[in-house]
């Protein structure tokens, strides 16, 4: 119990086989930013202030093609990957 926050993290950051994505990226939209990337990567935007309703409208269209797009190839990879494990399987 005590490590179960630590292996959910790794858990949605690793690439799945079979999809080809991380499990964050499919939910979000984006990578997860990891421990290392806090301390040694570029600095995170804060935001100070609201941000206007267009930059909103713009910033969910352009999440929404975003996951629309991984979630199209995580089906294909996904169809892929079930002809690759049936073939095995049936030998």
């Amino acid at each position: 119990d005590i490590r179960l926050p630590q292996l959910a993290l790794a858990i949605r950051a690793a690439i799945n086989e079979s999809t080809g994505q991380t499990p964050a990226f499919l939910m979000y939209g984006q990578e997860l930013k990891l421990p290392l990337d806090l301390m040694y990567g570029p600095e995170v935007e804060v935001l100070d202030e609201l941000r206007s309703s267009d930059e909103v409208r713009a910033y969910t269209e352009r999440l929404k093609a975003i996951l629309d797009s991984a979630h199209e190839s995580a089906k294909e990879n996904l169809e892929i990957a079930r002809e690759n494990q049936k073939s095995s399987y049936d030998l």
